[in-house]
């Protein structure tokens, strides 16, 4: 058995500045999930294309994907209607229904396309019906795919989302959060594929029977070079519009280590849009990790009491701890002494012990050993108490064994006596 002390710190507090004017906003460390600045993050929006993302993730982590098939587009998938008639029969109508002002790739029904060829459509064009076409793919229907997405995405912590398309052309039953787009990103942006997709900028689509190649370039002008918004930390991601919900964006990129995720929903302006983003990455870029002193290895003296010992057992670090951090991820945080199982006697510069941290989700993030002041021994009554206790143990155990060992002693002591007394 292991037993433990806690030692609860509370950090100092920090509060990260970063002047944007958008007004849904999330900017995660990626690696772990850590929040380290937000608007509004939990609060519904319309995510546009940046639902995307969703449909490219549960494709790609969930089917069975094979990049070189041929896929033929249904007539179901590319159904168009105007958002006006959406909007008159009070959005009654499918909601992956097409829009014939929405961006697509002009699929013909009964045209043939590569998986690979669709995706990319969906990815770096925002095709919405390269998207309807995927979705129909992969289940009986498109509502039956929306379906298993929206599973998908609570098993990966999405709690606030529901979609009812795979493109995100609007409907009232359509959103998510800036949050959660940040947990779908955080997982997709480590699919290699996925990755791929999000940071392609231009790509070419081989010819079909009904189109000769078409060359597709995406919208995020973060990983444009040309563009005035280019940052070469950022990798890629996904933008989304229409004009109920505003400019949108998820985001990721990595500098000196650290990645980082920045989700922006409802900017009134593309310009507002990539200089919000650019604020966000610069500023978490631009952070410095910060450090500070738990233990002092010369002053921090711990003692455990054991009840077969004859003295306290103490202990010590050999190294200072410290916990290195950055300002905007500062949490509160437990250290936990765990005293090892010690039964028998401990010398000096044993390991007795660990010095543990946990952050405040009680995950552990470093561990330091514990090293014996001095030695330890048993004290004299546990050793008299270990004597008898053996014996019975013994006596208990091995009942026969000990009567002959018994017999055994009086015999040689009644026969020492007699040569005593015969020498007499």
């Amino acid at each position: 058995m292991r037993l433990f002390l806690f030692f609860p710190f509370l950090l100092y507090g920090y509060a990260f500045h970063v002047n944007v004017s958008s007004p849904y906003v999330c900017l995660m460390n990626s690696q772990n999930g850590k929040i380290l600045y937000q608007k509004n993050m939990d609060k519904r929006i319309y995510p546009a294309s940046v639902t995307k993302i969703a449909t490219a993730l549960y494709i790609l982590e969930e089917c069975d994907v094979d990049r070189s098939l041929l896929v033929t587009c249904n007539a179901d998938a590319l159904q168009v209607v105007t958002e006006k008639k959406k909007v008159a029969s009070k959005f009654s109508l499918a909601p992956y229904l097409l829009e014939n002002d929405g961006v697509t790739l002009h699929l013909h029904k009964g045209e043939r396309l590569t998986l690979e060829d669709l995706l990319y459509a969906l990815m770096v064009k925002s095709a919405n019906d390269a998207a309807n076409v995927l979705a129909s793919l992969y289940a009986p229907s498109i509502p039956d795919f929306m379906f298993q997405v929206n599973k998908y995405l609570r098993s990966i912590g999405c709690k606030n989302t529901h979609f009812v398309n795979p493109h995100g052309l609007h409907h009232p039953d359509h959103y998510t959060t800036a949050h959660d787009l940040a947990i779908m990103l955080q997982r997709a942006s480590v699919h290699p594929f996925l990755r791929k997709l999000m940071s392609t900028q231009h790509y070419e689509i081989k010819k079909t029977g009904h189109s000769p190649c078409r060359a597709i370039s995406c919208y995020n002008k973060l990983i444009h070079p040309t563009s005035k918004y280019y940052m070469p930390s950022v990798i890629g991601g996904k933008t989304g519009y229409h004009h109920r919900a505003k400019r949108n964006i998820a985001a990721f990129g990595k500098k000196n280590d650290r990645s980082i995720i920045a989700v922006i929903n409802k900017a009134e302006k593309p310009e507002v849009l990539f200089d919000d983003c650019r604020k966000l990455f610069t500023a978490a870029f631009e952070e410095t990790l910060a450090q500070r002193m738990l233990f002092n290895a010369q002053e921090s003296k711990f003692t455990h009491k054991l009840h077969w010992a004859n003295k306290e057992l103490t202990a010590s670090l050999k190294e200072d701890l410290f916990l290195t951090y950055y300002p905007s991820e500062e949490e509160n945080i437990d250290v936990k002494i765990h005293w090892a199982e010690i039964t028998s006697p401990v010398q000096a510069g044993d390991i007795v012990g660990t010095l543990d941290v946990y952050n405040q989700d009680n995950a552990p993030i470093m561990q330091q050993n514990l090293y014996a002041d001095r030695a330890v021994g048993y004290k004299f009554t546990y050793l008299i108490e270990l004597f008898f206790n053996n014996l019975i143990k013994a006596i208990a155990t091995y009942p026969k064994t000990m009567l002959v060992l018994f017999l055994g002693i009086l015999f040689f002591i009644r026969s020492r006596r007699h040569r005593i007394s015969s020498a007499k």
